[in-house]
Order: structure tokens, then C-alpha cells, then sequence
């Protein structure tokens, strides 16, 4: 230690740089000298803000702003871990108006909300940028006018600056068969992706019949699941486009309609299970490749991951809940390329899970009538489900694994009650919020975070003054728990009470959305669109 000590500052510090930001905490308890060395070292302080939000460096860093701006900013994000006592919080917001079109749609990602109008077709699209401390932006507000076609739904990923439309084209000849075309567009400027090697990639089949997650962009991936409106079996077709080539990479025959993405080369499929007897699984995660396979081609099957066992007479119903994929390089003709916006952090990969609405319909074991319905919110640590997903495959595998329950979700966590019931709830990463009704003050947001070091109350210990109790005939426990998993309820760490709008709005409840370091709460009121936005 003496002669490590004596080295100049600069070599102590270049040399714990290299430590894990954990390992560096610990230096600050060997002697006086390291930790005032390590407190006055603006380049480690950036490494262990980093690590005790759970975020690490970005891709794409924000030069413009120097370290000790970067090590502020992530000191002004609410830490749940300085305050594992206190469950009522208080955080900065700021309120906005929109003026809405006619019969507004809205979508969320990464701090943009998009705006249309709910017509047979899309004119305009308002982009709302909320101000962002991660990226150093302010709020802003732009129109993209007269997109030029008839668009009937749209995506978009504000990191790859990427618009989606879609367009139904009916052709007069009723010998033709119709067909759905997809127009890559920049988000700024609504113009021709400057990426997409072809600015519409055409779908020989149509109009197309998909749900709201059913259709998702990954990366340098578009996909989605669907059936053609004549199509009679229950039986979906996946299928994935490059979106920078134009080029079909899989067509393939799944189980399920739901679907998501655990790298760009492993997508899972949950598959439902009817349940007419006792000891049958709920469900199952179908994990597919397309590794290694011929363009176009059907994906490989390599896995199926069980969920629990269902133990009475029910069947269930599984769908994802989405999340922005993490920030990978885009190859380019070999060459990576950045897209994501300049940034002072991103979300480590630890901080990534799988997160699962499982609904489970009870049943009478006599007469079958409907006797009651459990909802459960589940999430699952990627990296539990990529050593089944590994392998090197070149062909369909002889035999498909059936992985059980017990033996990969590892880790698991789950919220379950009243909480789902009205679909008021967001996933980003390990952080969950959910709206509630506060008995005396209006509405509440309840926020969950997985990767917190010290961890607030578990849901059984509130009792009823925010969620309500759970039915003891629905025990969620018995579902999820078993001897050889280390699964466990999902702990609240904090909340914060949301005012009342002094307007009367609309009877829909108000909707909620969350991200790395926003959110948000919009509902219609008499002057259009009241947006909070809440900094955590």
C-alpha cells in the first residue's frame, strides 16, 4: 500500500479507473489519502454516480458538457437509495397543454410523445421532445405536415431518428391481391431515412390484422405478427425486414401473436396454454433464432421455457410489454455506426428484463362457468433466458428443449392485484410505475425499481392505503414460488401524489408512461392535451 501511495495522483487514479465502480467504492474505506484522491477525481466520481443509478457510459458521449456538469446532473436524479425509509416523495414537474387533433392517438418512447388524429388515415404527426437533462435538450414542439400518403398506423425509435408508416394499398382490380407497404421516414424531418437503403419496403400481403405490440422495431429490425383477414386457423406469420437493406429476413410460423426481442438474432413467442386440467403449465416463452439462417427463411425453434404450473382448472393469457431495445452500433457496409442522440448515461445491461402480463381466467372445475380472473405483472433478468438462446445453429435442432419453470427464471420478479387493472402502468428496464387511487388525494404514482440497493417495503407489508388488498383466493405466491427459484414479489420504493386538475377531463383515466429519467401523465381536459412531466 505504501508504495501504491506514493505514486503520483494521476497514475492512483488512472489505475483505479480500471477497477469496477464497486471495487472502487471499496478503496474508499482502505485509507484517508484514497478516498479524498477518489473524491476529488471528477472522472471516478462520473464512474460511481454511474453505478448507483445503474447506468453506465454512453455510446454516443455528450462533449459538450464537461465531467463536472455530468457528475451534477446525475447527483440532481432522485436516488431511491438515499432515502430507503421514505415512501412519499416530492419531484419536480412541469405541466404542459397540447391542442388536440380530432380523436388524438399517442405514443411514447425515450422522452418523445407522439400525436395523430384517429381518421381513416394519418395527415400530421406532432412530435413533442421533452427536455431531457440526460441529453442536455430542451422541450420542443414540431408538426411533420402533409406526409404525403395515406398512412393507417405508425411506429418510431427517436435513437434511430426512424419513422414507420404503414399504408394499406387496395388496388381497383379485385384480381390483385391488396398489400401493405411500410415508408421509412426520419422523425425530424419526415423525409426519406437517410439509412434506408430503399424508402418503402412492400408487404405482398394485405390490409394486415395485428395488435398494438404485435408490430416493433429493433434495431436495424422491423417486424411483426399477424393473419390475413381470410385467414381461418389460428395460426400467425412472423416476419422480419432489415429496414437499412429492404431485405426480408425471416417469414415464419409461431404459436402466438406477442413477441419480443432478446438480441437481434433471438425473439421469444409467448404461447397461451387452456388449461382443462390441474398440473398443466399457464403458458410457455418459444425462443426462435434466425442466426445463421438463408434470407427469408422460417426461424429456427430452439427452446421452449415454461412458465409455472397452473394447479386448477383455468387458461391464461400472456402478452409483452415493450421496451426500448439497448444502444447498439448499426453495422454499415462493415463499418459501425452510432445513431443514438449524444447522452451522459445509458442503462446498464443488468438493468434489463423481459417483462410479461400474464392474466389467468379461473374456472369452475364442474360447469367450467367464468369464477374469477388474476392478473400478474412479471419481469425476468435477460440474462437468465440468453444460455438457452446461445449456440452456433445451422440447422433446425433435433429435439426442442423444454426448459421448466424452476430450472431458468432465476431472478424473477412480479407485482400482481389491483394495481393491473387498469392497465395504468409502465416498464423501462428494472423501474416500474404504476397510477393508483389515493383514498383521500386524487391519484398516486407507486414506482418499483429492481436494481435499487435499498429497497422499500414489500406491496403485502402497504396493506390497503394505496393498492387495495388482494383476494386471498388468487395467492400469488403459490403460482410463482418454488424450492429451487429465487423468484420474490416486487418491492415499492417510492411514491408521489399527483394533483388534481382543477378542469373537468374526459371519464378515460389518465395514462402513464415512464423512461430512464421521465414520468409522464397525460389525460384530455377541456383545452386539449394536460401533460405532467416528473423528473426522477
Amino acid at each position: 500500500m505504501l508504495d501504491f501511495t506514493l505514486l503520483p495522483t494521476e497514475s492512483i487514479v488512472r489505475i483505479l479507473s480500471l477497477l469496477p465502480p464497486t471495487d472502487i467504492g471499496t478503496c474508499k474505506l482502505v485509507s484517508r489519502y484514497l478516498l479524498s484522491t477518489i473524491q476529488q477525481s471528477l472522472e471516478l466520481q462520473y464512474s460511481l454516480e454511474l453505478d448507483s443509478h445503474g447506468f453506465v457510459p454512453p455510446l454516443n458521449p455528450l462533449n459538450s458538457l464537461s465531467l463536472s456538469q455530468k457528475v451534477l446532473a446525475l447527483q440532481k436524479k432522485f436516488s431511491f437509495t438515499e432515502y430507503p425509509t421514505q415512501q412519499d416523495i416530492t419531484l419536480s414537474n412541469r405541466r404542459f397543454i397540447l391542442d388536440l387533433p380530432v380523436n388524438p392517438n399517442l405514443r411514447y418512447s425515450r422522452g418523445v410523445l407522439t400525436v395523430i388524429s384517429r381518421t381513416l388515415s394519418i395527415k400530421q404527426i406532432e412530435i413533442c421532445q421533452l427536455a431531457s437533462r440526460n441529453k442536455n435538450t430542451e422541450y420542443s414542439l414540431s408538426v411533420l405536415h402533409n406526409i404525403g400518403i395515406e398512412a393507417s398506423d405508425w411506429r418510431f425509435d427517436p435513437d434511430l431518428d426512424l419513422l414507420v408508416l404503414i399504408e394499406e394499398v387496395t388496388p381497383d382490380d379485385p384480381n390483385i391481391y391488396a398489400e401493405s407497404r411500410f415508408h421509412l421516414r426520419s422523425l425530424s424531418t419526415g423525409l426519406s431515412h437517410p439509412l434506408a437503403s430503399t424508402p418503402i419496403i412492400a408487404c405482398p400481403f394485405g390490409p394486415l390484422l395485428y395488435f398494438e405490440t404485435n408490430f416493433q422495431i429493433f434495431g436495424r429490425l422491423l417486424a411483426f405478427t399477424c393473419r390475413k383477414r381470410c385467414h381461418q386457423e389460428n395460426v400467425f406469420g412472423m416476419y422480419i425486414w432489415d429496414w437499412i437493406t429492404g431485405e426480408l429476413v425471416s417469414s415464419t410460423a409461431v404459436v402466438g401473436q406477442d413477441f419480443a426481442f432478446v438480441s437481434e438474432d433471438v425473439f421469444i413467442v409467448g404461447a397461451t396454454h387452456h388449461n382443462l386440467a390441474q398440473f398443466d403449465i399457464i403458458g410457455s416463452l418459444e425462443v426462435y433464432t434466425i442466426r445463421n439462417i438463408l434470407p427469408g427463411s422460417p426461424a429456427r425453434h430452439i427452446a421452449s421455457l415454461e412458465l409455472p404450473l397452473a394447479n386448477d382448472v383455468s387458461h391464461s393469457r400472456c402478452r409483452f410489454i415493450i421496451t426500448p431495445p439497448p444502444p447498439t452500433p448499426i453495422n454499415i457496409n462493415g463499418h459501425p455506426k452510432v445513431t443514438t442522440p449524444k447522452r451522459i448515461y445509458e442503462l446498464e445491461s443488468r438493468s434489463r428484463y423481459l417483462c410479461l402480463h400474464i392474466t389467468k381466467i379461473y374456472r369452475n372445475y364442474t360447469t367450467m362457468a367464468f369464477s374469477g380472473q388474476f392478473k400478474s405483472l412479471l419481469l425476468i433478468p435477460l440474462s437468465t433466458i440468453h444460455p438457452f438462446s446461445e449456440g452456433n445453429y445451422t440447422s433446425q435442432p433435433a429435439f426442442l428443449r423444454s426448459i421448466p419453470w424452476e430450472d431458468w427464471a432465476r431472478g424473477a420478479s412480479w407485482i400482481s392485484g389491483s394495481l393491473l387493472d387498469q392497465q395504468n402502468y409502465s416498464v423501462f428496464g428494472s423501474r416500474a410505475a404504476f397510477l393508483s387511487p389515493d383514498s383521500k388525494e386524487g391519484l398516486r404514482v407507486l414506482l418499483y425499481d429492481l436494481s435499487a440497493t435499498v429497497q422499500g417495503p414489500m406491496v403485502n407489508e402497504l396493506g390497503s392505503k394505496y393498492i387495495g388488498k388482494k383476494p386471498d383466493y388468487l395467492p400469488s405466491n403459490a403460482l410463482f414460488v418454488t424450492s429451487q427459484t429465487d423468484t420474490r414479489e416486487l418491492p415499492m420504493v417510492a411514491s408521489f401524489l399527483v394533483p388534481n386538475v382543477s378542469e373537468v377531463i374526459y371519464s378515460r383515466s389518465p395514462n402513464l408512461v415512464i423512461d430512464d429519467e421521465h414520468v409522464v401523465i397525460y389525460e384530455r381536459g377541456l383545452s386539449g392535451l394536460m401533460l405532467t412531466d416528473y423528473h426522477i
